[in-house]
């Protein structure tokens, strides 16, 4: 009789780690928001810091705004300051008067996101 090694499961790289985490706030924002902040249909989460420029805020939800696909496309093809105004008002009214100062401070932060701390994010949001 041969006994077969059990195999175990294959650990996922850091890299897939970030992008099931990234998956995992898209779909917390799907159960989360039916309409966007302009009252829209709903489409996707939008990063008010970009993820290249916050690791720190990546998946913080205070970062997070929810946004139709026109919305979407038009903030990130145009610079209007009638959209950040906006955003920010709907920030405020979520979050509270101190959201703009959480969002500067924590800004500047930098994180090296663990194994851990990913499989965290993704446990908490699923």
């Amino acid at each position: 009789m041969t006994i077969t090694p059990i195999k175990k499961p294959k650990k996922l790289s850091l890299k897939k780690l970030i992008k099931e985490a990234d998956k995992a706030i898209q779909e917390w924002g799907r159960r989360t928001y039916k309409t966007s902040f302009k009252g829209d249909v709903y489409s996707c989460l939008h990063h008010i810091v970009h993820k290249s420029q916050s690791t720190n805020l990546r998946w913080d939800k205070q970062n997070l705004i929810p946004v139709s696909a026109k919305e979407h496309f038009r903030i990130h093809s145009r610079n209007d300051i009638a959209d950040q105004l906006d955003m920010a008002y709907w920030g405020r009214k979520v979050w509270g008067d101190n959201w703009e100062t959480y969002i500067r401070r924590n800004k500047v932060k930098t994180l090296k996101p663990t194994r851990a701390y990913l499989e965290d994010i993704i446990k908490r949001l699923s």
